[in-house]
Order: structure tokens, then C-alpha cells, then sequence
């Protein structure tokens, strides 16, 4: 008689540890999709950071282009007046207001020079600004998969269920002796 009343528990535990199964699995589905709900709009936010990075990026590289284009300008400038500071039949007049145009050139050239260091720091900064975002891009794509189902199932409540169906199944299979 004990027979039928095992078989029905076991057939109840079983049951129930499949459901459970069954009920793990469902919630981690939905779990993943969230995650990777999330982790997609981060990865697009990171992407449009890129973009603009990159945007920024072109726009101080033309403001470089035109600094260096002016700075050759000046250049040719200060060769035209050393050209003309070496004639030897200049006025005095003449060489003084050149000399103070060389001058200001050569000031001017400074600035420059300055200029384009501070553009150059800010290409550079925006160079890294987008590796960073690639970097975080190719973090968030390697670990898309962090857990598997199996190892949520494997809990402690759920070794017990596993734990009483062997026993109960041994209990049967005295029984039968």
C-alpha cells in the first residue's frame, strides 16, 4: 500500500523540481533580454559619442589646417623681409619699420605655435575620449553571456529537492526487494 503513496510523491517532487526548472528558465530569458536591452542602448550611446568625438574631432582638425596654412604665410613674410634687410642701400627709416613688421611676425608666428599645441592637446584628448568609448563597446559586447540557466538552477533548495527524490527513489527501490 506505501507503494502508490511514494510513486504519487515522487511524481509531486518531480513535478514541482520541473516547474521550477521550467520557472528559472522563463525568468533568466526575460532577464537577458532586459540586459541586453541595456546593454545595446549603452552600446548606441556610446556609439553617438563616437560620432560626435569624431565630428569635434574633423572640426579642430581644419582650425589646425588653417593655423599651419597662416603660420606658412608668415614664414614666407619673414623671408621676404630678410630678403629686403639685406639690402644694403635701405634707409634707415625703411629698415626700422621693417624690423618692427619682423618682429611682430615673429610674435604672431608664437601665438601660433601656441595655438596649435593647445589644438593638438584637444585632437589628442578627443582621440582618447574615443578609444575609451570603443573600449567600453567591446567590454559590454564580450560579456553578454555572464551566466547560464544551469548555474541559477543549481541552488541549495534545489540540491534538497534533487537529494529527497533519490532517497525517496531508494525507499522504492527497497521496498520492491
Amino acid at each position: 500500500m506505501p507503494f502508490p503513496f511514494l510513486g504519487l510523491a515522487i511524481c509531486a517532487v518531480c513535478g514541482w523540481g520541473c516547474k521550477k526548472v521550467h520557472d528559472i528558465y522563463k525568468q533568466n530569458q526575460k532577464s537577458k533580454r532586459e540586459k541586453y536591452s541595456i546593454k545595446s542602448k549603452n552600446i548606441d550611446q556610446e556609439n553617438k559619442k563616437i560620432e560626435d568625438f569624431q565630428a569635434e574631432k574633423n572640426d579642430w582638425k581644419k582650425k589646425y589646417e588653417e593655423i599651419e596654412e597662416k603660420e606658412k604665410k608668415k614664414e614666407q613674410e619673414v623671408r621676404d623681409i630678410k630678403e629686403e634687410l639685406k639690402d644694403p642701400n635701405l634707409d634707415s627709416k625703411k629698415r626700422g619699420e621693417l624690423e618692427e613688421q619682423l618682429a611682430s611676425i615673429i610674435t604672431s608666428q608664437e601665438d601660433y605655435k601656441n595655438e596649435k599645441k593647445k589644438i593638438f592637446d584637444k585632437i589628442k584628448g578627443l582621440d582618447d575620449n574615443i578609444k575609451n568609448s570603443q573600449n567600453i563597446i567591446s567590454n559590454t559586447l564580450s560579456n553578454l553571456d555572464e551566466k547560464h540557466w544551469i548555474k541559477e538552477f543549481l541552488t541549495l533548495e534545489n540540491a534538497l529537492i534533487v537529494a529527497g527524490c533519490y532517497v525517496l527513489w531508494q525507499l522504492i527501490k527497497e521496498e520492491k526487494r
